[in-house]
């Protein structure tokens, strides 16, 4: 993962820690009337994701293994909290159904998590991340939200008509969880790893339960009395239909867009998708049927409509300088269009737009401002249709939508800056993919220019003559490498698998060879590592190309492989001019930073990034005028059983 997306990520994380923390204290400190251990239950839910968050905020920050799997622990202990939660609101219904299927509920709920425990303890026992679990591990990841939202649609279409208004927040924010770790994990089931985009905005999508979370709280104090279940009602199958239907569509679709062509959109799309639930959510506060959110075009731009629900597709835009914006942005009231057309005068000097007006059916325009009140910031709106049934807009609704509003507009600012930080890493990403691009194609005209020196005296040599036609053919099938890498991307298709080394340290070895020198190589039986060959064996080509270059041709250049407390041990070595600790801290590891006149100073800020992305690190120890040795850190590989000897450093 690259600097911009952990940035991305940790402050994804920071926030849902934050916002699930506040949200803990509120909770504590308000209290509740009535079924204290469900409050309790509710509490522990909060906490529980505070700790996830944590854990995975610091994961990347770590060198070891700790952070990861605690998360993936707390990551299952809130998924089991709030299963727990949500059967504690279904008892009166499990204890009283005279159907089976509903009773099925607790047996299937440990059978889950017990599944979900034993390939926790699997994950850890082998050491697999949450990135990079096999297809069986993610498939059981995948049963987590997928029960998750059918506990959800048990409690929804089973409360009765007095409680539903109270569940809908509730339901809505649960929703938003679940449905997202679907899309997650079953992506990652099908494809054999997670999205890496998806698991960067995943703290900041979970954060968003949050509002809905507090609505339902402050609607009632005791709101968890007031969720009562019909003890007569049935066992609802929705969701594993929807499910079903949804994997076989992804099974099917799926692959054809990831292997030929098109794009999901990846973050930004996940970003949108979250963007609808504002919409809905403060909707279904006030009985909505439909609604619209109009955001701004750019920075100074109109705004317009960006997403929609239950409404139909609206043309117009509504310009920044208008009356209509001024008042949304300076007076931050909820707009009540019937109150408008009968009293005017009350929202003077306003004037409601002709796109409003025109529309019969459009009852409230809700501003999302964020910041302080003074100096706040118009982040668009958010316009709802009329209910089906009358509801009075008092000052505690209106109030209601204030308070939510501007806890949707928080994270509709945080889904833009993450949207601008996606297309900013994706212009980093490119940028520094060219520039590794060049820096190879500049060590393959100078291996091509060294041959044809060469050419001038050996030409008439046979071994000669076939080293040079293996040379071309090595070189042009690094070319067609690198022009399949500025088409598909950044990592060559085909994933990461088992690296043999003493192949690749052999064929290192040739490099001194074309330049007529001799490197000593060592390495032990049956060494290999996980990787991409032709990737790793570019970057260690440009630590031997360095240590060429810094030894005088009565010089030792060495390449040795060994193991090394359970990791893979390469280290390359020279008797060149060494460099000082002061250049070794401080320049060698930044990039376009070299001593060398024809040098770009990306060959070892390549290798270094490559390495670590693997799970491994870089180690240099250098004195000048005595040499340099450095030392690659690797995940041990057992080509045999195909799987990690021990988990990888982190780095």
């Amino acid at each position: 993962m690259d600097p911009s997306s952990a940035d991305l990520g940790t402050y994804g994380y920071a926030l849902a820690a934050i916002a699930y923390g506040a949200f803990a204290v509120h909770q504590v400190r308000t209290g509740v009337s009535g079924r204290q251990r469900l409050q309790a239950l509710f509490i522990a839910c909060s906490v529980a994701t505070v700790g996830w968050a944590v854990a995975a905020l610091l994961d990347p920050l770590s060198r070891n293994t700790a952070p990861a799997y605690t998360a993936l622990a707390l990551d299952l202990l809130r998924y089991a909290l709030w299963y727990a939660f949500l059967l504690g609101l279904l008892r009166p219904r499990l204890e009283h159904s005279d159907r089976q299927s509903p009773r099925f509920l607790i047996p299937t709920t440990v059978a889950v998590l017990a599944v979900s425990a034993a390939a926790l303890v699997y994950r850890i026992a082998t050491g697999h991340y949450e990135q990079d679990g096999t297809r069986t591990l993610l498939s059981i990841s995948l049963s987590l939200p997928l029960f998750g939202l059918l506990l959800v649609e048990q409690l929804f279409r089973n409360v009765g008509e007095d409680s539903r208004w109270n569940a809908k927040p509730l339901c809505i924010g649960l929703a938003t969880i679940f449905v997202f770790d679907l899309y997650l994990y079953a992506e990652g089931a099908l494809f054999g790893r997670l999205d890496p985009d998806a698991l960067t905005i995943r703290g900041a999508v979970h954060a968003l339960a949050v509002p809905f979370l507090f609505v339902t709280s402050r609607r009632r104090k005791d709101w968890i009395r007031r969720l009562q279940v019909s003890r007569s009602a049935a066992f609802y199958s929705t969701t594993l239909l929807l499910v079903g239907s949804y994997l076989l569509f992804m099974s099917a679709v799926g692959y054809y867009v990831r292997y030929f062509g098109g794009d999901w959109g990846r973050g930004l799309q996940l970003g949108l998708l979250s963007a609808g639930l504002v919409v809905r959510g403060l909707a279904n506060m006030v009985e909505s049927p439909g609604g619209s959110l109009w955001t701004r075009e750019g920075d100074g731009g109109d705004y317009r409509q960006s997403t929609r629900w239950n409404q139909p597709a609206a043309e117009a835009r509504e310009p920044a300088g208008s009356s209509f914006v001024a008042f949304l942005g300076g007076e931050g009231w909820v707009i009540d269009v019937d109150e408008f057309r009968h009293a005017p005068r009350r929202y003077a000097p306003m004037s409601l737009p002709t796109w409003v007006l025109a529309s019969p059916d459009l009852w409230l325009v809700v501003p999302l401002l964020v910041g302080e009140a003074e100096g706040s910031e118009l982040l668009g709106f958010v316009t709802l249709v009329r209910p089906r049934a009358p509801l009075e807009l008092n000052w505690e609704v209106r109030d209601l939508l204030k308070t939510a509003s501007r806890q949707a507009a928080g994270f509709l600012a945080q889904m833009h800056a993450t949207e601008a930080l996606l297309e900013a890493r994706k212009f980093e990403a490119f940028n520094r993919m060219s520039a590794f691009v060049v820096h190879d194609l500049k060590n393959i005209v100078t291996q091509l220019s060294l041959m044809m020196k060469n050419a001038q005296r050996l030409h008439a040599n046979p071994e000669f003559q076939q080293d040079m036609l293996l040379t071309v053919e090595s070189s042009l099938e690094k070319m067609r490498r690198l022009m399949l890498q500025l088409r598909e991307g950044a990592t060559p298709p085909g994933g990461l698998h088992g690296v043999e080394l003493a192949p690749v340290l052999r064929r290192l070895a040739g490099l001194g060879h074309a330049r007529g020198r001799a490197i000593e190589v060592e390495c032990a039986e049956g060494l290999a590592t996980r990787g991409l060959e032709d990737r790793l064996e570019r970057v260690l080509g440009h630590l031997v190309h360095n240590a060429l270059d810094a030894t005088p041709a009565d010089g030792r250049v060495w390449l040795r492989g060994s193991r090394h407390s359970g990791q893979v041990k390469v280290e390359v070595g020279d008797t060149g001019v060494g460099m000082s600790e002061e250049f070794v801290q401080s320049k060698l590891f930044r990039p376009f930073s070299t001593t060398k006149p024809q040098g770009m100073g990306i060959g070892l800020y390549e290798s270094v990034q490559y390495i670590r992305e693997i799970g491994g690190a870089i180690d240099v120890a250098s004195q000048p005028g005595q040499g340099t040795v450095v030392t690659v850190l690797m995940p041990s590989f057992d080509m045999r059983a195909g799987s990690d000897l021990l988990a990888p450093a982190r780095t």
